[in-house]
Protein backbone atom coordinates (compact mmCIF):
# COMPACT_ATOMS: atom_id res chain seq x y z
CA UNK A 1 0.00 0.00 0.00
CA UNK A 2 1.54 3.28 -0.83
CA UNK A 3 2.16 6.24 1.48
CA UNK A 4 -0.89 8.04 -0.19
CA UNK A 5 -3.38 5.42 0.42
CA UNK A 6 -2.11 4.61 3.81
CA UNK A 7 -2.65 8.08 4.75
CA UNK A 8 -6.37 8.21 3.55
CA UNK A 9 -6.87 4.88 5.29
CA UNK A 10 -5.66 6.81 8.39
CA UNK A 11 -7.22 9.63 7.57
CA UNK A 12 -10.63 8.22 7.22
CA UNK A 13 -10.56 5.73 10.50
CA UNK A 14 -9.64 9.03 12.34
CA UNK A 15 -12.55 10.91 11.27
CA UNK A 16 -14.47 7.36 12.25
CA UNK A 17 -13.25 7.99 15.77
CA UNK A 18 -14.30 11.69 16.12
CA UNK A 19 -17.56 11.11 14.22
CA UNK A 20 -17.98 8.30 17.23
CA UNK A 21 -16.82 10.13 20.03
CA UNK A 22 -18.83 12.86 19.60
CA UNK A 23 -21.90 11.07 18.71
CA UNK A 24 -21.10 9.11 22.36
CA UNK A 25 -20.80 12.94 23.69
CA UNK A 26 -24.22 14.27 22.29
CA UNK A 27 -25.65 10.78 23.78
CA UNK A 28 -24.13 11.37 27.14
CA UNK A 29 -25.04 14.98 27.38
CA UNK A 30 -29.06 14.19 26.70
CA UNK A 31 -28.82 11.06 29.27
CA UNK A 32 -27.32 13.49 31.22
CA UNK A 33 -30.22 16.06 30.86
CA UNK A 34 -32.42 13.31 31.47
CA UNK A 35 -31.07 12.39 34.26
CA UNK A 36 -30.01 15.50 36.01
CA UNK A 37 -33.00 16.31 38.38
CA UNK A 38 -31.89 12.93 39.80
CA UNK A 39 -28.59 13.55 40.78
CA UNK A 40 -27.33 15.20 44.23
CA UNK A 41 -24.08 17.62 43.73
CA UNK A 42 -21.56 14.49 43.82
CA UNK A 43 -23.17 12.92 40.97
CA UNK A 44 -23.28 16.05 38.97
CA UNK A 45 -19.54 16.90 40.11
CA UNK A 46 -18.63 13.27 38.83
CA UNK A 47 -20.47 13.50 35.66
CA UNK A 48 -18.95 16.76 34.94
CA UNK A 49 -15.33 15.31 35.10
CA UNK A 50 -16.63 12.87 32.77
CA UNK A 51 -17.55 15.19 30.28
CA UNK A 52 -14.27 17.11 30.50
CA UNK A 53 -12.61 13.54 29.98
CA UNK A 54 -15.32 12.93 27.05
CA UNK A 55 -14.07 16.31 25.28
CA UNK A 56 -10.34 15.85 25.99
CA UNK A 57 -10.43 13.00 23.91
CA UNK A 58 -12.09 14.45 21.43
CA UNK A 59 -9.81 17.13 21.36
CA UNK A 60 -6.85 14.90 21.07
CA UNK A 61 -8.53 12.66 18.45
CA UNK A 62 -9.73 16.36 16.31
CA UNK A 63 -5.70 17.20 16.90
CA UNK A 64 -4.52 13.61 15.44
CA UNK A 65 -7.38 13.91 12.54
CA UNK A 66 -5.57 17.42 11.36
CA UNK A 67 -2.32 15.76 11.75
CA UNK A 68 -3.12 12.81 9.42
CA UNK A 69 -4.91 15.36 6.81
CA UNK A 70 -1.87 16.77 7.03
CA UNK A 71 -0.01 13.92 6.78
CA UNK A 72 -2.23 13.17 3.55
CA UNK A 73 -1.64 16.57 2.10
CA UNK A 74 2.15 15.81 2.51
CA UNK A 75 1.83 12.40 0.89
CA UNK A 76 -0.05 13.50 -2.02
CA UNK A 77 2.73 16.24 -2.82
CA UNK A 78 5.73 13.56 -2.08
CA UNK A 79 3.98 11.41 -5.13
CA UNK A 80 3.41 14.67 -7.32
CA UNK A 81 6.99 15.33 -7.13
CA UNK A 82 8.30 11.72 -7.23
CA UNK A 83 5.76 11.60 -10.66
CA UNK A 84 6.99 14.44 -11.67
CA UNK A 85 10.63 13.49 -11.66
CA UNK A 86 10.03 10.17 -13.31
CA UNK A 87 8.32 11.83 -15.96
CA UNK A 88 11.25 14.31 -16.44
CA UNK A 89 13.13 11.25 -16.52
CA UNK A 90 10.97 9.81 -19.11
CA UNK A 91 11.19 13.28 -21.51
CA UNK A 92 14.91 13.25 -20.88
CA UNK A 93 15.37 9.82 -22.34
CA UNK A 94 13.13 10.46 -25.14
CA UNK A 95 15.43 13.21 -26.06
CA UNK A 96 18.47 11.00 -25.59
CA UNK A 97 17.03 7.84 -26.90
CA UNK A 98 14.18 8.75 -29.40
CA UNK A 99 11.34 7.07 -30.02
CA UNK A 100 12.38 3.51 -28.54
CA UNK A 101 11.85 4.79 -24.95
CA UNK A 102 7.99 4.81 -26.13
CA UNK A 103 8.25 1.19 -26.17
CA UNK A 104 9.84 1.04 -22.53
CA UNK A 105 6.91 3.24 -21.55
CA UNK A 106 4.58 0.95 -22.73
CA UNK A 107 6.15 -2.08 -20.52
CA UNK A 108 5.73 0.95 -17.40
CA UNK A 109 1.86 0.67 -18.16
CA UNK A 110 2.17 -3.09 -18.33
CA UNK A 111 4.03 -3.76 -15.24
CA UNK A 112 1.20 -1.11 -13.59
CA UNK A 113 -1.52 -3.41 -14.43
CA UNK A 114 0.55 -6.60 -13.09
CA UNK A 115 0.02 -7.99 -10.09
CA UNK A 116 2.57 -6.62 -7.52
CA UNK A 117 4.20 -9.70 -6.86
CA UNK A 118 5.16 -9.61 -10.33
CA UNK A 119 6.36 -5.98 -11.39
CA UNK A 120 9.78 -5.97 -10.47
CA UNK A 121 10.82 -9.21 -12.70
CA UNK A 122 8.25 -8.14 -15.33
CA UNK A 123 10.24 -4.71 -15.45
CA UNK A 124 13.77 -6.30 -15.34
CA UNK A 125 12.60 -8.66 -18.17
CA UNK A 126 11.35 -5.83 -20.13
CA UNK A 127 14.32 -3.49 -19.65
CA UNK A 128 16.85 -5.92 -20.94
CA UNK A 129 14.42 -6.91 -23.78
CA UNK A 130 15.00 -3.11 -24.92
CA UNK A 131 19.08 -4.03 -25.92
CA UNK A 132 18.87 -0.70 -28.52
CA UNK A 133 18.78 1.65 -25.22
CA UNK A 134 22.08 1.21 -23.64
CA UNK A 135 21.31 0.83 -19.92
CA UNK A 136 24.01 -0.79 -18.53
CA UNK A 137 23.39 -4.16 -16.67
CA UNK A 138 24.16 -2.84 -13.36
CA UNK A 139 21.64 -0.27 -13.56
CA UNK A 140 18.81 -2.68 -14.82
CA UNK A 141 17.65 -3.94 -11.15
CA UNK A 142 17.97 -0.19 -10.06
CA UNK A 143 15.79 0.79 -12.76
CA UNK A 144 13.36 -1.82 -12.40
CA UNK A 145 12.84 -1.51 -8.97
CA UNK A 146 12.26 2.46 -8.97
CA UNK A 147 9.67 2.18 -11.69
CA UNK A 148 8.20 -0.15 -9.28
CA UNK A 149 7.95 2.00 -6.56
CA UNK A 150 7.05 5.02 -8.78
CA UNK A 151 3.86 2.66 -9.77
CA UNK A 152 3.30 2.07 -6.23
CA UNK A 153 3.06 5.37 -4.67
Amino acid sequence: MGAVSRARSDLRRARRQVRKLEEEHQEALEELADGLSDLDVDGIATVLRGFDVIERTIARERERLMSLENELDIAIAARKDKRREAWEEVRQALNKFGPSVLDVVGDVVLIATSPRAERVELATRTLLDHVDIPIPKSDVARLAERIVDALDD
